[in-house]
């Protein structure tokens, strides 16, 4: 492998799915009963990567889950059905649940400033 290959202009961190919903004490996986502890040692060290991947150069792109339940087809609704999924949807467009962790927010927020 050649040094230059995994260097800062070539790569990039992604942050996949830091919202409220799936890790938060007030999101939608707590509400149901999901342990937040790993969820919330996750957050710590997303936030320590996305600190020294700006501090090496490196991109960050931040990507999130953003539902929409008018719009969901037939096959999605079947299978929430057989999972027995039958609370609120997660990430829901509009809602707080859909926001990215404050943490996260606000590395993102320093990025474009």
């Amino acid at each position: 492998m050649k040094p230059d290959w995994i260097s800062p202009k070539r790569t990039a961190v992604l942050i996949i799915d830091c919202q409220v919903d799936f890790g938060a004490p007030d999101g939608e996986m707590a509400r149901r009963g999901s342990d937040m502890s790993a969820p919330q040692a996750a957050l710590t060290n997303a936030v320590a990567l996305v600190d020294a991947a700006r501090t090496a150069g490196v991109a960050v792109i931040f990507v999130r889950l953003i539902t929409n339940p008018a719009a969901e087809s037939t096959v999605i609704r079947e299978a929430r059905a057989r999972q027995g999924e039958d609370g609120p949807d997660l990430c829901v467009e509009g809602t707080h649940g859909a926001d990215f962790f404050a943490a996260i927010a606000a590395s993102r927020s320093a990025a474009q400033s």
